[in-house]
């Protein structure tokens, strides 16, 4: 038997737990349902133009300045931590973002995920929006995959694809997405239809500030990241390495007193800068930078040979063997 769900002027009843509140009436389907009683496709595209445009929210650049949550460890100013009392949507307490919990079964085109999200009406809150990309990388939990998201925190949520509302530098109408199978991060173009959570900020009153002003302070060939609180190797070894190797000369980097690492694949990706490509990075904090892939700390999750490159010709992070040789960024 098909189960359908419809749409009252105003009201949606489906896996968001919220209300769009875009227009008259429209109707939605469980996962998996793609036909009517008699047989017939159905048909959301007049539903779809008949939706009425909401505005779409800029992210707000106090939320820029963060720390990275870390699935990896458990105690700590950067340990995954969110808190899930309200009612349909998760708050990380690390971000401060506020993120929806159940998912809404469509697939839509990067506009119309943004209108969607625009819509949104959850928990009594309004003001969500699509992800950017880094805030959207931020909530993949690394350590899992079929999803690389934590299923109590999100639960449902399916190995699909993600849109977020960053567009790509030196493609005109490709965005980027990620993809929570495994959690790899990259761009297609935005007519594509994969699946969107909505985020918004934190109420008025919440602890997140703004950023400082400089995003990188330069010193003796060290790049202190203002936002992630992390210092950067400036000046890179010409040579490629295997995973392994790569690991170990950072480990063993004496300079500035020592205590590097390779970084992990949210670190790494939290210098790409997605105005620019070939290399997508800030060119005066990090002169010289080739448009190569760079290995991250990050093995890939149930996997013994294969760990995480971010490529810097525009950014995007995948899997890949550990005994191809890649170039290293160290941090600490």
């Amino acid at each position: 038997m098909v189960t359908l769900r419809v749409l009252l002027p105003g009201l949606l009843i489906g896996a968001s737990g919220g209300s769009h509140g875009c227009g008259p009436a429209q109707k939605t389907h469980d996962a998996g349902v793609n036909d009517t009683p008699d047989g017939a496709p159905l048909d959301f595209t007049a539903d779809r133009e008949a939706e009425t445009s909401c505005p779409v929210t800029a992210p707000s650049s106090r939320f820029a300045a963060w720390p990275l949550p870390d699935p990896t460890i458990r105690v700590g100013p950067t340990a995954q931590d969110y808190d899930t009392s309200s009612t349909g949507v998760a708050v990380d307490r690390v971000t401060n973002l506020v993120w929806q919990r159940n998912l809404d079964a469509e697939t839509y085109s990067s506009s119309e995920a943004g209108t969607h999200c625009a819509c949104l009406d959850l928990d009594g809150r309004s003001g969500w929006r699509l992800p950017t990309r880094m805030e959207l990388i931020s909530i993949v939990d690394f350590t899992r995959r079929s999803p690389a998201i934590d299923p109590g925190v999100f639960p449902g949520t399916p190995d699909q694809w993600f849109w977020t509302s960053s567009p790509v530098a030196d493609k005109p109408g490709f965005v980027w997405y990620i993809y929570f199978e495994t959690g790899f991060s990259k761009f297609i173009d935005g007519e594509s239809r994969y699946r969107v959570r909505c985020v918004r900020e934190a109420d008025a009153g919440s602890d997140a500030k703004e950023p400082p002003s400089e995003h990188y302070r330069v010193a003796d060939g060290n790049v202190f990241d203002t936002r992630t609180g992390l210092t950067w190797q400036q000046t890179l070894d010409p040579t490629m390495r295997p995973w392994a190797d790569a690991t170990a000369t950072c480990a063993a980097l004496t300079f500035a007193g020592g205590g590097w690492r390779l970084p992990n694949m949210k670190e790494l990706q939290s210098l790409v800068d997605e105005a620019r490509a070939d290399p997508a990075l800030d060119p005066t904090a990090f002169p010289d930078t080739p448009p190569d892939s760079f290995w991250t700390s990050t093995r890939v999750a149930g996997t013994t040979d294969s760990a995480w490159r971010v490529s810097f010709s525009q950014g995007y992070a995948y899997d890949e063997n550990v005994m191809y040789a890649y170039r290293a960024r160290c941090v600490r």
